[in-house]
């Protein structure tokens, strides 16, 4: 048994909303070019409430978002409301951290997604070698990984992993 204590639960919005999307289901007479629109307008409708500046207003945003969808698109407003107090956990943890004198950035508290393309990079790296058998071996993998992510798209997919990389790259 592992006991996390006070840690508290964030679905990550990657997921959710790509979920949402996938449940939108339009109707047999739509085109294909009018099926994408509606998911692009559910999408849009669905993305709107997690960028909410509080987390009532998030639950007002989703109450909107059930009144315009609900009837047409009913499969994709159960999946946004599923679980969905706990897509807005990272509004308590954020408010928490800035309590404590701590500057979090919501973008990265509420997802997973950026850490799940890393920790896949290390994976793969890690299937490569097969065992280490030093703790330096295993350290020098993950900086060839962290040299690999910092050189790859720097301006967008790995900006929230940046100070990780760069203290890693700059140790011994």
């Amino acid at each position: 048994m592992v006991d996390f204590g006070p840690v508290q639960r964030q679905r990550c919005l990657f997921h959710k909303l790509r979920n949402v999307m996938q449940d939108v289901m339009g109707h047999a007479d739509m085109t294909r070019e009018e099926k994408q629109e509606r998911i692009m307008a559910v999408l849009r409708d669905a993305c709107a409430v997690y960028e909410a500046p509080t987390a009532d207003e998030a639950r007002q945003r989703a109450r909107a978002f059930r009144v315009t969808w609900g009837e047409v698109e009913a499969k994709a407003v159960a999946t946004l409301e599923r679980d969905f107090e706990q897509t807005l956990t990272y509004y308590a943890v954020v408010a928490e951290a800035q309590a404590a004198g701590q500057t979090w950035v919501q973008t990265y508290v509420r997802t997973t997604s950026g850490l799940e393309r890393f920790n896949r990079a290390l994976r793969t790296k890690w299937r490569q070698a097969g065992a280490y058998w030093s703790e330096e071996g295993m350290l020098a993998a993950f900086w060839l990984v962290a040299q690999e992510w910092r050189d790859h798209d720097r301006a967008t997919r790995i900006r929230w992993i940046r100070p990780i990389i760069a203290q890693m790259l700059d140790t011994g």
